[in-house]
């Protein structure tokens, strides 16, 4: 073993964001200190923030409400979305310094339930379809992990199902 993924959701205190950690969240120096840890047995946290899909932890809090892909469903964020990005990035930051020396980071990525409903995708989806509306949140988010040092790691089950080879595998 020489690598652990740390999926964080509601179990960290993001600063910028304080509503999302529940209250016995980890605290970005715990976060580091168990990262150093880790370090001198040759292991990586590796952290998983999940984003797009699963994303219940955020979107159900009144304040992401705008964020929704539907507004009655708080499992998918807008992939078009500004205000996405903004959050997202704002997370990714906070628990990439909070696990140091580490070259991988998790988006999650799988089991988006919704995407192409609001009225910013709509249209979109009808020039780009599902699996342009997900390549357009996953080539920002790995821009900006390699913009921050870090190696993007995500589930397949998305991009495979959209571009029609998921049942291959």
């Amino acid at each position: 073993v020489n690598a652990i993924v740390f999926e964080f959701e509601d179990r960290f205190k993001y600063q910028s964001h304080p509503v999302i950690g529940a209250p016995t969240s980890f605290t970005s120096s715990q976060v580091k200190e168990l990262t150093q840890y880790a370090h001198q047995y040759h292991i990586d946290i590796i952290p998983l923030v999940q984003g797009l899909g699963h994303a219940e932890f955020i979107l159900k809090h009144d304040e992401f409400i705008h964020l929704r892909e539907d507004p009655k469903v708080y499992q998918s964020c807008c992939p078009l979305n500004e205000g996405t990005y903004e959050l997202l990035f704002d997370m990714y930051r906070e628990t990439i310094e909070a696990t140091p020396g580490v070259k991988y980071f998790h988006i999650g990525g799988d089991e988006v339930r919704l995407m192409g409903v609001c009225p910013l995708c709509k249209a979109k989806k009808e020039e780009i379809g599902e699996l342009g509306l997900y390549l357009t949140w996953l080539n920002r988010v790995n821009d900006f992990m390699k913009e921050h040092g870090r190696t993007l790691i995500f589930w397949d089950d998305m991009p495979l199902k959209q571009a029609g080879l998921y049942k291959l595998t």
